[in-house]
């Protein structure tokens, strides 16, 4: 059997996330072999340039290019509707729209009421309200995907250390505690999940936290920078070594390499195909 997909959508390993206000960003980016290109009008964009982000994303992003989605503003920032307005003028420069600071099955209603109809949408889960309300964010038709935003999540629990480098473990795992219940709720509801980008720019520091978003089941990982893009597609499309050789396994319960082996078992280890 293999995991639950949400129907006629496509997966995306790895995700990078550019800032609309940057076109040397934007023009590099359009080059590399990121499986989907975010254009950002959100938080990596200063207020004083997010009418400049749009013109860039106007200017940069090719019709017809389907492994585009842009990020925009929340729906109480102040560039919500004008983000809304730019998509429905530009509505053939993408394929998908992130939507951030989603904290309730109604702010979703709400913002999806305004979005062009027909266009995948992948939610960010950032916050505390957001992870107790998941269910019902989760299950909404129109959500094709969730994604996970460590920061803000952090910021809204309480948490006080800022820099990623003084994170202890405590911290590192209450975000694998709320990555595992996106994954859960997730893909219960038949939704892609990506991990949250890491924002350690070390390459020690993205093979681990991207490993482990691979083996609790995460479908790929939102990147900030163009050099986590080998390391990412490397470890969510690599080879497992695992023992269990399934090709050769039939049905009931078997003994391997001093394992049991079955039927959940072949399951599990099927996933790694996928």
């Amino acid at each position: 059997m293999s995991p639950i997909r949400i129907k006629d959508s496509p997966r995306y390993t790895t995700k990078l996330c550019v800032p609309g206000s940057s076109q040397r960003m934007m023009t590099k980016a359009l080059g590399l072999f990121s499986d989907q290109i975010i254009f950002d009008l959100e938080d990596s964009v200063l207020d004083t340039d997010k009418s400049i982000s749009r013109e860039n994303i106007a200017a940069l992003a090719k019709p017809g290019e389907k492994r585009t989605a842009i990020r925009i503003n929340s729906l109480n920032s102040g560039f919500f509707y004008d983000d809304v307005a730019f998509l429905k003028e530009h509505n053939h420069l993408y394929e998908q729209i992130v939507l951030p600071k989603i904290d309730t099955r109604e702010i979703l209603e709400e913002c999806i009421r305004e979005l062009p109809s027909k266009v995948d949408i992948e939610v960010q889960i950032e916050s505390a309200s957001a992870l107790v309300n998941l269910a019902d964010i989760a299950n909404h038709p129109r959500v094709s995907a969730l994604s996970f935003g460590p920061l803000d999540f952090l910021a809204s629990v309480g948490v006080p250390i800022v820099s990623s480098k003084l994170w202890g473990e405590e911290i590192h795992g209450l975000l694998r505690h709320a990555l595992t219940q996106i994954i859960i709720i997730g893909h219960a509801n038949q939704k892609y999940v990506y991990d949250g980008p890491t924002v350690l720019l070390e390459d020690r520091e993205l093979d681990r936290s991207t490993r482990i978003a691979r083996n609790l089941g995460a479908d790929g990982k939102w990147l900030i920078h163009p050099d986590q893009i080998k390391i990412c597609a490397d470890i969510f499309n690599e080879e497992l070594k695992d023992d269990l050789e399934i090709n050769e396994m039939q049905s009931g319960s078997e003994r391997l390499s001093g394992q049991m082996v079955d039927l959940a078992s072949l399951r599990i280890a099927k996933n790694k195909d996928n």
